[in-house]
């Protein structure tokens, strides 16, 4: 399969090589002393019609190859910032061969911004920024922000919904120079009207408010959405309403406020349909330490499951009804040039049912145990994350910042289940209420001493707590536990909480050609747990770690020359941990880190880094007695103790290459644990005990293979691949065996961005294969999908979309093979606030598809047919303000 799809790569490769070849100019610029000049630009005229038909830059050796569809006179420009702009008409034939020869002569008198015009490719690049006038990649068809960014050249919106810039992730999205929302990119592309946007920048090295001013490039990367001053000091946007079969319906509207010192929106959304507002990735962003405050080493090995996530975010479209309330409101208000606050909040309830058919193989030191169960489940969740950040920049060499970040998370569920093994059945009801409220508070001052030297400190308190009450009743015994009166019930009660407070301190002193960084910080860490079930001595766990992680070191970074770097680091941490006030754990560690980069430009990068670090189980892993999952799952301790150090390698490399109309990059990273938090399981006809035990090692390998090329003016193509692997070793009534996942997925795309032509299309080829392996057994899932895309305008005022996906899935044991079309026709009449469009969504299949799922484990394999979300059709209604 592998092979395949390497061959459909490399042909389309080749295909798009093909049909893109043309007359091509070719040259080098130097400048009078013969060196060579990399990252010129030059612009390609017609000599007739002085319009310009080609746009490059020049490589790291001074060539350029920029192609043309006609011989004939053109003429050339060349600019380089410091050096007088070269004009030169050539003549270009059938026969043309050579390589033309440019010298720029310098400049010295040259503003040092560097403007280039190209108004007729809506191009204009000014020092550090490019501009995208972008009425000149519209064709009428564009109805929100994210239209207009997939026909930007080297712009992109990936399968997260991110914003791209050359196929890499932007680091900021700014509206009107603002950072808006935060980093959900979709909120922005999805609810901004093509009509508000003047035109699009793309920032490289970008400085926010929020940092201060020093010579150093920031190597950020910026896309900044900028208003027409129509929408500006006014509620804008729009109000939208659907209805239709089978009782389907979708409200949504988003107002923006853009003014001044002050910038509001609020994007509100109540649907039946099935459609999600946030992503699991937009979670992630949401919760995460976006900046890192106060952890120059994390000194814990953190455990992310599928149950520790709301299951609206899990289970994406694998559930058979959904219900969504979704509220965002951002801020940004600046009182004064030295003053800044930005607000965001998010708000999202979901209420949905699914539907799941699973098959179990739990592992045995024989025979595995086939456990089958009928699921139905519903889920009521309440999620919000809400972050204020205060900024006060008396200058550009002194900023204060406070954060504060509020999330809360509230589940609701009940889970119906009857399952059936050998010579055992039992039908159970799981209602379980869990609630989780975390707050990040972090203080943080940065002052440029002089040219040379920057001191930063930050002063971080964050507190998270977690509360969970499970009631299962069942009509069997289960758990192998001891039931009076035949009355099968538990309840348990589980509280979490673990708090942190510390500072982390920064001192940076830039030399001739290197920079030394001198690192300090500490962390007190206070973790409880306590669990407990009525009337079952055997599940009480009463647990209390206290952790202080001190460290002191050093960063070197050493520019020999303008290509390479060289970093070395080293840290001493001094760890004290102790575990319910009679245990104590003290230990010195030394951590030491390197990087090698080499910048040929820009656009050109290849990174190597490595890091050594030591790693302690969290306190959930260090259980006294059992704790319950499920009616069948229960977890323990067999050896896991609070000071197991497990020390963590980690080798990442990055390539990252960008040459006119195409864009590579490439990613790998190994992680190797010389010892690794494993499970030790013990499976039985009904129930399945899951100890925590320490394994010899643990390692995983990924890579990430990305290429984006540019056919012609009109087309592109993107192709991707990506592979990670995990291996370890788990146990199974005591003994050792091998347990390893390997997944690969691959993408082939191809898609028009014609202009003055009604109709473009994006068409391609998606496959995921994931196995499973223990010992000799397997387990896997092959997932096929081939879609097709086309909108475009039928009338002067009608505009359509019409999708058509084919999905094939296939496990050992069962397969399925689903078409879905999706239409969509939309009537905006000219100058009129009113838009009426009707949907489709799936409509081959109106009713619940059947998809399947392979969630296994290294406790069993699994298999799960569920129903998906049904079909609809829906007349929408839209006003504009």
């Amino acid at each position: 399969m592998k092979i395949k799809y390497f061959t459909l790569a490399f042909l389309l490769f080749l295909f798009s090589g093909t049909i893109s070849s043309q007359t091509i100019i070719r040259g080098i610029v130097k400048d009078v002393n013969n060196t060579i000049i990399s990252s010129a630009n030059i612009q390609i005229a017609n000599s007739e019609s002085n319009k310009t038909v080609a746009f490059g830059v020049s490589d790291d050796f001074g060539l350029f190859a920029i192609s043309v569809k006609e011989v004939g006179f053109y003429t050339l420009k060349i600019t380089y910032l410091g050096f007088n702009t070269l004009c030169k008409k050539i003549e270009i034939n059938d026969k043309t061969n050579t390589v033309f020869e440019f010298v720029l002569i310098e400049n010295k008198n040259q503003l040092d911004e560097l403007i280039i015009k190209a108004q007729s490719t809506g191009m204009k690049q000014k020092g550090d920024t490019l501009t995208y006038s972008v009425e000149n990649f519209m064709n009428g068809t564009e109805e929100s922000l994210k239209d207009i960014i997939k026909k930007l050249p080297g712009l992109d919106i990936n399968t997260n919904g991110k914003i791209t810039s050359n196929g890499k992730e932007v680091d900021k999205l700014l509206i009107d120079g603002e950072e808006f929302f935060r980093n959900q990119h979709q909120l922005a592309t999805e609810n901004i009207s093509s009509e508000m946007v003047k035109d699009v920048e793309l920032i490289k090295n970008y400085k926010d408010f929020g940092k201060v001013t020093t010579d150093q490039k920031s190597g950020l990367t910026a896309v900044n959405i900028n208003i027409k001053d129509d929408f500006k000091n006014k509620i804008s946007g729009s109000i939208e309403a659907s209805a239709g079969y089978d009782s389907k319906y979708n409200l949504h509207s988003n107002l923006f406020s853009f003014r001044k010192k002050l910038k509001t929106s609020l994007i509100l959304e109540n649907n039946n349909t099935g459609k999600q507002a946030i992503t699991l990735q937009d979670y992630f962003s949401l919760t995460e330490d976006k900046d890192n405050y106060g952890i120059e080493n994390n000194s814990k090995v953190v455990f992310s499951k599928v149950e520790d996530f709301p299951k609206f975010l899990t289970s994406q479209n694998n559930v058979k009804e959904r219900k969504t309330n979704f509220a965002a409101f951002n801020l940004v208000y600046s009182p004064s040039p030295k003053i800044k606050i930005n607000l965001s909040s998010i708000l999202n309830k979901a209420n949905q049912f699914e539907e799941q058919l699973i098959r179990q193989d739990y592992f045995t030191a024989t025979t595995p145990i086939q456990n089958n169960e009928l699921l139905k489940s519903k889920e009521i969740s309440l999620f919000n994350a809400t972050q204020i950040e205060s900024y006060y920049k008396p200058n550009d060499k002194t900023i204060f910042k406070y954060l504060i970040n509020i999330n809360l998370n509230n589940l609701n569920t009940n889970q119906y289940t009857e399952s059936f093994t050998t010579g055992y059945t039992n039908t159970a009801n799981d209602k379980d209420i869990n609630e989780t409220v975390f707050i990040k508070n972090n203080l943080a001052f940065t002052k440029v001493i002089n040219s040379k030297m920057l001191f930063n400190i930050n002063a971080f308190y964050n507190n998270n707590t977690n509360g969970n009450e499970k009631n299962i009743y069942a009509t069997n015994p289960f758990l192998n536990l001891n039931f009076e009166n035949n009355n099968y019930e538990i309840n348990q009660n589980r509280n979490v909480k673990n708090s942190n407070l510390g500072y982390s301190a920064l001192f940076s002193l830039k030399l001739k050609e290197s920079t030394l960084n001198i690192l300090s910080g500490s962390t007190f860490e206070n973790g409880t747990y306590l669990n407990n079930v009525k009337n079952q001595d055997s599940f009480y766990n009463n647990l209390k770690l206290e952790t202080n992680d001190s460290y002191f070191g050093f960063d070197f970074t050493y520019i020999p020359k303008k290509t390479f770097s060289y970093s070395i680091g080293l840290s001493h941490h001094y760890i004290m941990k102790k575990y319910n006030e009679i245990s104590n754990f003290n230990h010195h560690y030394f951590f030491p880190k390197a990087n090698v980069k080499a910048i040929f430009d820009p656009n050109h990068i290849l990174d190597f880094s490595y890091q050594l670090s030591t790693k302690f189980p969290v306190i959930e892993t260090l259980l006294q007695n059992s704790t319950i999952i499920d009616y069948r799952n229960f977890n323990s301790n067999e050896n896991i103790t609070y000071n197991s150090e497990i020390p963590l390698h980690q080798f990442n490399l990055s390539y990252f290459i960008y040459k006119s109309k195409t864009s590579l990059i490439i990613n790998g990273n190994y992680t190797k644990q010389e010892k690794s938090v494993s499970t030790n399981n013990i499976n039985t006809d009904n129930s399945s005990l899951t100890l925590f035990k320490l394994s010899p090692y643990e390692e995983s390998i990924s890579g990430m293979y990305f290429l984006e090329k540019n056919i012609a003016k009109s087309y592109s193509f993107t192709n991707s691949l990506s592979i990670s692997q995990t291996n370890k070793i788990v146990f199974t009534e005591n003994i050792g065996s091998q347990y390893w996942t390997n997944s690969t997925s691959f993408l082939a795309q191809l898609s028009s961005k014609y202009k003055s032509f009604p109709v473009n299309f994006e068409t391609g080829f998606i496959g995921s294969n994931n196995k499973y392996n223990y010992e000799k057994s397997n387990s896997f899932l092959k997932e096929k999908r081939l879609f097709v895309n086309f909108n475009g305008k039928a009338l002067k005022n009608m505009f359509w979309n019409f999708k058509l996906i084919y999905d094939e899935q296939s496990t050992a044991t069962s397969d399925t093979k689903i078409y879905s079309l999706n239409p969509r026709i939309r009537y905006n009449k000219l100058k009129s606030k009113w838009d009426f469009s009707i949907s489709g969504n799936n409509i081959l299949k109106i009713d619940n598809p059947t998809r399947i799922q392979n969630n296994s484990t290294p406790n069993y394999f699994e298999v799960i047919k569920f129903s998906s979300l049904a079909g609809y059709v829906l007349f929408e209604i839209k006003y504009k303000l």
